[in-house]
């Protein structure tokens, strides 16, 4: 019998949720806080550059990943089954942080760099592959105990 992960690390996966989401709850509270530091919110003044911070899209895509988990907790809706594709879209922010992060456009070019080196290395990598498969085949195809 297989057991599931759910039912063997349930408290587990429950305990990382809360901690998650406590997180998540708390980087939102503070950047909520704090958003009107950057010009862009400040000059709007400290209630008006929240509101406007808190409404900007990214804002409202964190919102949406920790809302359903509180009003759960909270009481005010059931089990919530589509709150985990909610949160998926917090991934979305990770496109936002492309430029700031000087890795990606390091990485960036050194892949435009050497693109023919890696699609030489791929075709190479390919051709062993189909190679190998092939000689496999023709060495087990008699074998009863595979087929």
């Amino acid at each position: 019998e297989v057991v599931r992960l759910d039912e063997k690390y349930s408290v587990y996966f429950e305990l990382f949720e809360f901690l998650s989401v406590i997180l998540f709850t708390i980087e939102y509270v503070l950047r909520g806080w704090s958003c009107v530091a950057d010009p862009q919110f400040g000059v709007k003044g400290p209630l008006k550059g929240r509101i406007a911070y808190l409404t900007s899209f990214f804002c409202v895509i964190d919102l949406l990943a920790i809302l359903p988990y509180w009003l759960n907790m909270l009481g005010y809706i059931g089990e919530v089954d589509f709150s985990t594709a909610i949160r998926i879209f917090r991934l979305v922010r990770l496109l936002k942080a492309d430029k700031y992060i000087n890795a990606f456009s390091l990485l960036d070019d050194v892949l435009a760099e050497n693109s023919a080196l890696l699609i030489a290395t791929m075709y190479y990598a390919l051709l062993t592959l189909v190679v190998s498969a092939t000689l496999l085949y023709m060495t087990e195809r008699f074998n009863p105990e595979v087929a």
